[in-house]
């Protein structure tokens, strides 16, 4: 064990040691070094940062990302087709920027049975989705999906990918929701679409060969936050 760090002197905890990060990441063989940060550790081998008593100077090692995870990015990268940021672009060119992203994404699209593109009535008007049924799609329950994308970017396109593969997984139905986007729509809006989407799907259950009123709400990233 290195030497406790002049930085957290006096500040070990019950069952705990502080021990200078950078000593500790080259004890353990790693190439991360993080000067002046400490964090409290078990033993050497098992860091377990405190957060109750952790200072504006401690960090936390994060885990190495996954190698899968880092030729993805590199490919995005390379393609350059980086996320947008809204804080820095204008709404369109943000979109726009967005969309190649999504395009990158969803350029190997999975197989599904068959899609069907649906209007739906809403309090706010009408909103598209879409209907992905696989092959043989069992008819016990059906899933209502509501996309990411920070409420302000996505459309039925753009979490193509995402449905089909679910859809396939579950061997289920899968409607994806193109609720309205902000600013131009604020909240609750968002929240109203999906809801009423939601419910309409219940009720024209049957006539859309759903055949059930069981229904699982899936929500990825903003579009969790409407379910």
């Amino acid at each position: 064990m290195s030497a406790v760090c002049q930085q957290c002197a006096g500040r070990s905890s019950t069952n705990t040691v502080r021990t200078c990060w950078t000593d500790w990441s080259r004890t353990a063989g790693t190439s991360r070094s993080f000067p002046h940060a400490c964090a409290s550790v078990w033993s050497s081998k098992a860091p377990a940062p405190l957060l109750d008593s952790m200072t504006a100077h401690d960090t936390v090692a994060l885990a190495p990302v996954d190698p899968v995870i880092q030729e993805i990015q590199q490919q995005i990268k390379a393609a350059g087709c980086s996320q947008a940021d809204p804080t820095t672009l204008s709404i369109a060119e943000a979109r726009e920027q967005q969309s190649r992203y999504f395009g990158f994404v969803n350029r190997n699209l999975p197989p599904i049975g068959r899609t069907q593109d649906l209007s739906i009535q809403t309090r706010g008007g009408a909103i598209s989705a879409r209907l992905y049924r696989p092959e043989d799609a069992r008819t016990d329950f059906f899933a209502v999906f509501a996309r990411g994308a920070g409420w302000w970017a996505g459309d039925l396109d753009s979490h193509e990918g995402a449905c089909r593969e679910v859809a396939q997984a579950l061997g289920r139905c899968v409607v994806a929701l193109d609720y309205r986007r902000s600013p131009e729509h604020v909240f609750p809006a968002q929240l109203d679409d999906v809801t009423d989407a939601a419910a309409w799907l219940i009720q024209h259950a049957r006539q859309l060969e759903l055949h059930s009123q069981r229904v699982v709400l899936w929500g990825e990233s903003a579009g969790a936050t409407l379910m």
